[in-house]
């Protein structure tokens, strides 16, 4: 760290894996190192870019002595993350994304948040910049101060947001052990649980940090999902209950919650037309449900009404949901006619 950081001032370390991102990333870090804060560092790394990225990061680092580059074979986001947070210097510590946008004076905010509540976990809103231009704005905590354990209950729950973007204390961060390497989808997740596991206060600001641009393909898409993505997904999904109950996390969660996950991933099956994966996940909820008929009452309308389609048992309701599902196909095929 340097010298003895002015507690004041502390030095933030943001740290972005960069991979083939040359058409934003001189954007992204402009957003970053035009901040009013000025005690930070940039830290991008290169994740085996085969455009002309690494130029891009050489120039950034040759006009801004806060910007360090590191380079490495693709080894994937989370390794590249962690090759950051190991070159990291920072008393705090932001993770983004080459792609989104700081807004403001976002950073000053979040410093001057922790500083002032003891938090070693500071989660700003954001906006979600969407494809066709329009935008929507973030969840919020349910409470402005909460433990992570309570926070991670509500993720679980889909009231609160997975993303990892967040001004995290420097011996929180350096807890997080790189469980999920070579993922491409849900990896954020996994680092982003064992913090809420460990944190001991989580504070919100109000004010919108920054623009999460959501962009056609990109890994993050949930939109758009191929078999690998989709087997990170069930991958994240099994590890996050291996992990809660493992942690002894199961009594501040709620075994509630553990299975609004599993029956989330019902949803997410049928949202992206992966019936074959349903029956497995269906069959468990049900079974929870007949042992807890009050789980209900955390289900929207729509999620109730994919849960009576199964009432009859797994075997009819599969035959509902294909009748379901080839529907909307037809419907979506007749549209674009």
């Amino acid at each position: 760290m340097n010298n003895v950081n002015d507690i004041a001032t502390p030095m933030v370390s943001v740290v972005i894996p960069v991979y083939n991102a040359e058409r934003f990333v001189a954007d992204t870090a402009a957003s970053i190192l035009l901040q009013n804060y000025r005690n930070l560092e940039l830290v991008l790394v290169d994740d085996g870019s085969t455009d002309s990225t690494p130029e891009i990061l050489s120039r950034l680092a040759a006009g801004d002595e806060r910007v360090k580059v590191l380079t490495q074979k693709n080894q994937g986001p989370s390794a590249a993350r962690m090759t950051g947070l190991q070159a990291s210097t920072g008393d705090y510590i932001y993770f983004f994304d080459a792609d989104d946008l700081m807004l403001g004076r976002a950073i000053s905010r979040m410093v001057a948040t922790a500083l002032a509540t003891g938090a070693d976990l500071v989660v700003p809103r954001f906006v979600f910049r969407h494809p066709d231009g329009t935008a929507s704005p973030s969840l919020a905590m349910p409470r402005p101060v909460m433990t992570g354990p309570e926070l991670l209950r509500e993720a679980l729950l889909c009231r609160a947001h997975w993303r990892l973007s967040e001004l995290i204390s420097r011996p929180l961060a350096l807890t997080i052990s790189n469980v999920s390497a070579g993922m491409l989808f849900g990896e954020d997740g996994m680092w982003k649980a064992q913090l809420l596991a460990q944190a001991r206060k989580v504070v919100e600001v109000a004010e919108t940090a920054f623009e999460y641009i959501e962009r056609d393909g990109s890994l993050s898409d949930p939109r758009s999902i191929n078999d690998r993505k989709f087997a990170d997904y069930l991958k994240f999904n099994a590890w996050i209950r291996r992990y809660i109950a493992d942690y002894g996390l199961t009594p501040a969660v709620g075994e509630d919650a553990l299975a609004y996950q599993v029956f989330s991933i019902v949803m997410s099956c049928i949202h992206w037309q992966r019936p074959e994966s349903v029956p497995e996940y269906i069959a468990a909820t049900l079974e929870y449900t007949r042992e807890h008929p009050g789980f209900e009452a955390l289900l929207t309308p729509h999620e109730r009404k994919i849960l009576h389609m199964f009432r009859g048992g797994v075997t009819k309701g599969m035959r509902r949901l294909r009748f379901k599902l080839w529907r909307q196909r037809m419907k979506a095929a007749l549209k674009f006619r």
